[in-house]
């Protein structure tokens, strides 16, 4: 996988655990004690976020690193039962 696509996955999922938690981006970026440009440049520009700004966004939004990124590709069992059904 490419760096443009893990990087459109990370920022979708910071997008869909703003939508879970019925907040706007801005009121994530408040509440993780982050810029709203840091949030921006991750989510509209495709940049890395750095393990710092995830942690910060992960303490924000409740949930642990790990469970950040229990999606697939990241997570391997999902990632397992999709390649099996191909």
């Amino acid at each position: 996988m490419n760096k443009e696509v893990q990087n459109k996955l990370i920022a979708t999922r910071i997008k869909d655990l703003a939508k879970s938690n019925e907040i706007s981006i801005n009121k994530l970026a408040k509440e993780a004690n982050l810029r709203q440009s840091t949030l921006n440049n991750i989510i509209n520009e495709g940049k890395i976020p750095t393990v710092s700004t995830l942690l910060a966004i992960c303490e924000a939004s409740g949930i642990t690193l790990s469970e950040f990124f229990d999606f697939a590709p990241y997570n391997k069992k999902e990632a397992l039962l999709q390649a099996s059904d191909r």
